[in-house]
């Protein structure tokens, strides 16, 4: 039995990894012109930085759409899940994506 247990959050652990890794390849692609994504490893890495520090929770749902409206809620609102660490061209690329998922 602890062999399940423990295998099953080892699978969750790498489920949410990689869902972080896809979030923020999403993110990147909608938000920002060909231009800013010359700039990609600096932001991928900090958006990367921001979503390891929100709840597994956000990355778990059935639909790809929901699972990057929880995540870019919880990014707008780093009160809710700590210090908020984007610069503020990262923040305001990402508030037009909220705008467009709503």
């Amino acid at each position: 039995m602890a062999v399940t247990a423990e295998v099953v959050v080892e699978a969750s652990s790498s489920l949410v990894f990689l869902r972080r890794q896809q979030v923020a390849d999403m993110i990147v692609e909608l938000s920002f012109n060909e231009a800013a994504r010359q700039r990609l490893p600096q932001l991928k890495g900090l958006l990367i930085d921001s979503l390891q520090q929100l709840p597994e929770a956000c990355f778990i749902a059935d639909d790809w759409t929901e699972i990057l409206s929880q995540v870019v809620q919880a990014l707008m609102n780093p009160s809710e899940h700590g210090e908020n660490r984007l610069p503020a061209h990262l923040q305001c690329a990402i508030g037009q994506l909220q705008r467009r998922l709503q």
